[in-house]
């Protein structure tokens, strides 16, 4: 019995380290934010991605999308096979905007990754930033990430951008919101404590020619951001992780459970396409401690251990979880988003069934298909 006892928590431990110190510096971090300084001499090309189920979405954020940047950004607007009416929508909205604005159609092929590269190879500035076509950002966006791009001026880099998803006010809705929160907090505090794990591709920044000069692993539909990361990695590239609040890039949360979980297989296919021995580590660390509490539950119910130290191994993985849940919170809402901490609990007893879920669809999925 105490061996079995001891192996789970074995399972645990190696997590926890992980999570309360990416938790602690992340809220160290960011609470020592400063108000970020304009800077000119940093323009930057902004490439935006648009499928046609969202090119309506993507003309109606447009023009406050624009708003937020300086004269001497630019957009680009790549339209991965849109439909007439959705491409005529989306240059009416660029035609307000000015010059600045360009819509490209892509004409590789369907996808977000030729997509993606399209309107990179098409960009006039040295530094690019992509967000997603559902994505918005704050109007203090650019003069945050101007000022941070100029200090990596002829150097190879890559930005890592905070990323908020946000979800409806349904228990769904904060489930996944809260989640994705808490993936944040591992993206941002690997990368502050110089192991940079994870990257998002709804907020990132390169120089032109990392992006250029990296393997795409075309025969994965989605994961540029991640494949990136790891050549950036490997060609000794400056990765940083931006802590600002003026630059977070907010993202719309899945809308249902299908969404959801089609969103996370196609996260989770490719995945097959990372060969960094420290991610691979860190998602079996990951995966471990997931289901540490359903095997002691497995083991209470065989009479290997007691319920009440199934119940240990359940309450020990909470508060693990709920360490990032409320970095995340304060940094979004200060001590009032704290009162959203409760959501921890549902998410921990529902998670790892949504990972056996992703994981099995991971396993079956085409991973050629966007």
């Amino acid at each position: 019995m105490l061996f079995m006892l001891l192996l789970i928590l074995f399972l645990l431990f190696p997590y926890a380290l992980v999570i309360i110190a990416c938790s602690c510096v992340f809220v160290f971090r960011m609470s020592r934010l400063r108000k970020p300084e304009a800077c000119e001499s940093s323009p930057f090309s902004l490439v935006v991605c648009t499928s046609d189920a969202d090119a309506a979405m993507c003309a109606r954020g447009l023009p406050p999308l624009y708003a937020s940047l300086r004269e001497c950004d630019e957009v680009i607007i790549v339209a991965d096979h849109v439909g007439a009416a959705g491409l005529a929508e989306l240059r009416r909205a660029a035609s307000v905007c000015g010059g600045a604005v360009a819509v490209v159609e892509n004409e590789r092929g369907r996808g977000k990754k030729n997509a993606q590269r399209c309107g990179v190879m098409m960009a006039r500035r040295a530094a690019v930033v992509c967000v997603d076509a559902d994505c918005s950002v704050g109007p203090g966006f650019a003069d945050a990430l101007g000022a941070v791009l100029s200090r990596f001026s002829g150097s190879h880099f890559m930005l890592l951008l905070p990323v908020a998803m946000c979800g409806s006010d349904s228990l769904f809705g904060r489930l996944v919101e809260l989640e994705f929160g808490c993936l944040q907090v591992v993206t941002a505090g690997t990368a502050m404590l110089g192991r940079p794990s994870m990257a998002n591709g709804a907020g990132m920044a390169f120089d032109k020619q990392l992006y250029t000069g990296h393997d795409a692993c075309e025969r994965y539909a989605s994961g540029d951001d991640m494949f990136l990361l790891a050549h950036a990695l490997r060609t000794g590239a400056v990765v940083r992780y931006l802590p600002s609040s003026a630059a977070v890039v907010s993202t719309v949360a899945p809308a249902s459970l299908g969404a959801y979980l089609r969103q996370r297989t196609r996260w989770l296919a490719k995945a097959g396409g990372y060969t960094d021995a420290g991610v691979v580590l860190l998602a079996l660390v990951v995966f471990a401690a997931v289901m540490a509490w359903p095997a002691a539950f497995g083991l209470a119910m065989s009479g290997f251990v007691s319920w009440g130290a199934a119940s240990g191994v359940f309450v020990a993985k909470l508060l693990i979880d709920a360490s990032a849940c409320a970095a995340w919170l304060f940094f979004r809402c200060g001590l009032r988003g704290l009162a959203s901490l409760w959501v921890a609990l549902p998410l921990e007893l529902l998670y790892p069934f949504m990972t056996v879920t992703v994981s099995f669809r991971a396993l079956m999925a085409d991973r050629a298909r966007w």
